[in-house]
Formats: C-alpha cells, structure tokens, sequence
C-alpha cells in the first residue's frame, strides 16, 4: 500500500537502510518520487544524559571549568565574541527559519554547546561519547540546513580551541575524534584513518572503535567491519548500550534477507534487549525493536514506540513509523495525526509528504490533497540538489 522508501535524511537516527529494506517490500503506488541525496543520521540520547545545560543543578559536582549558566541562552555571555558573531551570522543564514532562536532545543549550537558542556565537565572521559553524538547531531542538523562547511567547520575549530585552553588530558585524541566527525561527511576514507591513529596511540579508547564502526555501517557500508569494531568496543566498555544497539541494528539487514529470518531476528532481539537492560531509557532501542517487530506484531511495535517518545519526543522518525503502522491497520485518522506531527518536526522531508499523500490518495481518495504533497515533496528533493 505504501510506495517504496527513497534514500533520504530522517536526522535523527541511522536507521536508514532498515527502514528502506521494510517498507521497499510494501506495494508501490507510485513512482513520483526520485531518490534524494543520502544524508546521515544520528542518535538521540536521553535528555537527562545529553542535556547537561538544563540539569545543571543536579550535576553540581561535574561542575565544568567553564562556569557555563543552566541555560542555553546565558551561555551565548560566555562564549567568545568571535563566535557569538558567527552564531548571529548562521542565524541570518538559515533556510526557511529565518527567525529561529539560535539556542532553542535541536538547534546547531544547543547541540554544540551541550558537547561542550560535556567536554568541559569534571569528570568529560566518562561523557565523551555522549559529547562526540551532541557534536554529531550538530554537523548533521548544518548538514540538512546546507549550511554544512561553514558550521561544522567553525564549531570544530571553536570546541578545538575551547579545549586546548583547558588543558584536559588526552585532549589531542579528543580532537582527533571531533575532527572525524566532521571528515566523513567530506572525505569518510580520511575519517577512518584519523580514527586509525587514535586507536593506534590508544586502543583503549571504545569511543574511536564505536564511530568507526558507525563510518563502517552508514558510509562505506562495510557491515563485517562495522560489526568487528563494535565487539571490540563493547570488550573495552561492557556497558556499551550504544554498541548493542548498534549491533543489533546492523543484524537487521540480514534479518530482512536471510531465508530464515526468525533465527536472525532472535539475535537482533538478544542484541536490542542487552541494550535496554543496560539502559531502559534509550530511545533508539525502543525504535529499532519495534522494527524487528512491524511485520509479525504490529501492536507490540506500537507500544515500543510510544515509549521511544516518552525519552524523545521531538523525533519525526518515529511518528513516521507510528503513521505507517496505523495506515497499515486502517486506522488513517491515527496515520495522518503522526505524519503531520512528524512533519512539524521536520518539514524539509521529501518522505513524509510522499507517504501522507499516499494515505490521501490510497485511503481517503481525496487526488487534491494528495497531489499537493506528492508536489511537495518533489520541490523538496530538486531544492536539494
């Protein structure tokens, strides 16, 4: 019923080539969309993790030497003249928000100030992953604004300086490990090799096994040596929910090829479950389970999405999937509330209008509606290029 999945950005987290291998397999009604370009996509951490900006009261003893305010808009009064004016430069700059609050919540620099809170805590090594993901979700939302040289390099530049005048330990790794980050959007083969070295100098460090698996799966799409890098980081770091998730993720693909598909997605389940055991409120485990599950029980994934949004409730993947799930049941009042919530969080995505019009045309026969959103999400995906 619905048409097939086109490669295009959800932003939030890498679970691209899944949800493609899912739905390619639903019944196509059309052909209206062309494949967008591909973009990345990352994780949402909890907010009471990532968010160390707005529970600063709770954190007093990783206090960071940077005497950074509890909120996101005290901080632009501590920051460097030089990139407050960059900040007001992006502002003008940004594509059809022209008067976005350059620090509200999802924005470029909230996530870029979260890393550096994050880096600049008392005790950063134990947040360094969560830190190298606020980064990540920075350059991907500059990314998808097309504003991606010019903030990601800045921000680089800027969380560089800031922790050089710190004087942390193992500064120089940390920076490698940023720098990567925004090289495998450029130029992937560099980024693995600046990962290379930081696992070279110090193969203790689980966080440059992780995001070079991560360039492994979602780039090179190297699903053997995204998987290798994975075990090894959970070897170094045995809590590693992430690494499980991620796991767990890549045996998905398999699932959804493999002739026997209930034996991979056993394992699929083991690797998701030992994610959620370790940490029951990660929000892309409660996603990417419900996908293992779309197919056989559909109300089971319901309910593990709607506990996703309990702990990330601004994320248009998973209103996309909820949409989807309630279209297949028929329920199109339910599909059509989801798809325009996700399209309120992200109303530059080609997929969304192409699936709600698909909803209008397939189940409400109403060709009007349905072929203002098919147009617009062909705009969006010629905008693009």
């Amino acid at each position: 019923m619905l048409s097939s999945l086109p490669s295009c950005c959800f932003a939030k987290y890498p679970l691209q080539n899944n949800t493609k291998a899912y739905y390619a397999r639903k019944k196509s009604s059309s052909d209206l969309l062309e494949p967008a370009t591909p973009s990345r996509k990352s994780k949402k951490i909890v907010e009471e993790e990532n968010n160390p900006l707005e529970n600063e009261e709770k954190n007093k003893e990783e206090q960071d030497t940077s005497d950074m305010s509890s909120t996101t808009n005290a901080f632009s009064s501590k920051m460097p003249t030089d990139f407050s004016k960059l900040f007001e430069k992006m502002k003008k700059k940004l594509t059809n928000a022209p008067d976005q609050k350059i620090f509200e919540v999802g924005s470029v620099n909230y996530h870029v100030c979260n890393a550096l809170a994050l880096l600049l805590s008392e005790n950063y090594r134990e947040k360094l992953f969560l830190a190298l993901e606020e980064f990540d979700k920075a350059v991907d939302i500059s990314l998808e604004q097309k504003l991606f040289g010019f903030i990601s390099d800045s921000a680089f530049v800027f969380l560089k300086d800031q922790l050089i005048s710190s004087k942390r330990g193992n500064q120089d790794l940390v920076v490698m490990l940023l720098h990567a980050i925004v090289y495998e959007r450029k130029n992937p083969e560099e980024a693995l090799k600046i990962l290379g070295t930081v696992i070279e100098f110090d193969p203790t460090v689980a966080e440059a096994f992780y995001f070079r698996a991560l360039i492994q799966f979602r780039t090179m799409h190297n699903e053997q040596k995204a998987k290798e890098d994975l075990l090894m980081s959970i070897k170094i770091k045995p809590d590693y929910y992430q690494a499980y998730n991620l796991l767990g993720q890549i045996q998905q693909n398999y699932m959804f090829l493999s002739n026997n598909p209930q034996i991979v997605k056993n394992k699929v389940l083991e690797y998701l479950n030992k994610a959620l055991e370790l940490n029951p409120e990660y929000a892309p485990a409660y996603i990417n389970r419900a996908i293992t599950n779309m197919d056989t029980n559909s109300l089971e994934a319901i309910k593990d999405l709607k506990i996703a949004l309990r702990f990330d409730e601004r994320n248009p993947l998973v209103y996309f999937h909820l949409a989807s799930i309630y279209s297949e049941l028929g329920q199109v009042q339910s599909a059509l509330d989801n798809f325009n919530k996700a399209i309120e969080y992200q109303p530059n995505n080609p997929i969304l209008y192409q699936y709600r019009g698909d909803v209008y045309l397939k189940q409400l026969q109403d060709k009007t509606q349905a072929q203002k959103d098919f147009l617009k999400a062909q705009q969006l995906i010629h905008s693009s290029r």
